[in-house]
């Protein structure tokens, strides 16, 4: 068997010059279900503001049933004006928010996604939370910071590390692009499936 992982546009998704917004971006691509893991993003987005980090804001792209829930925890915690929701977005505009982004956070129960691959093609870092097939993208913390299933403050703290630590989120970034545009770009699954049919 073959595992080919999903394939990436990398001409779409690539770093690009945007204007950065001045506040720290964590971004989170996904439809609003619960099994997505978007609260746990946020309960994480408000111990890292409760640690001193003010100016942190978590930007949601995606649609679906768990929107209003998820607002209304970020209105109990009191962080409602530090959490956007963008909605769905097209490629062309997702490529340009990665790219505005400081670090992409996945909190999936189930599986690692695509949005991963992508952030990772634009050399944006990444936080995933233990979840299916990670170790195909992130096969060690070179490639991404793996926080442990359904914690908050590790999840927390793993983001903590890579706002202080540009060295290694740039590191990631530069990888993570590497590693998609030799693995997952779509040029490259294509060549795998093409293999695999033709041994």
């Amino acid at each position: 068997s073959i595992i080919t992982g999903h394939a990436t546009a990398t001409e779409c998704f690539k770093p690009m010059k945007v204007e950065k917004p001045k506040n720290i971006v964590l971004l989170s691509v996904g439809g609003l279900y619960k099994i997505k893991g978007h609260h746990l993003i946020i309960q994480s987005l408000k111990k890292i503001i409760d640690s001193g980090r003010k100016d942190t804001e978590l930007w949601i792209v995606g649609k679906g049933y768990y929107e209003e829930n998820l607002k209304n925890l970020a209105k109990e915690m009191g962080i409602s004006k530090n959490v956007k929701f963008l909605g769905a977005k097209d490629h062309e505009d997702l490529a340009k928010i990665y790219n505005m982004s400081d670090i992409f956070v996945l909190a999936n129960y189930q599986e690692i996604t695509p949005a991963v691959n992508e952030a990772l093609a634009c050399e944006i870092p990444v936080v995933v939370m233990e979840c299916g097939g990670y170790q195909f993208v992130i096969p060690d913390e070179n490639y991404g910071l793996v926080s442990k299933k359904l914690d908050i403050d590790d999840m927390a703290e793993k983001i903590i590390d890579l706002i202080e630590d540009k060295n290694l989120a740039e590191r990631i970034g530069k990888n993570g692009r590497k590693l998609i545009v030799e693995n997952f770009s779509i040029e490259k699954v294509a060549e795998k499936l093409y293999m695999a049919f033709t041994e």
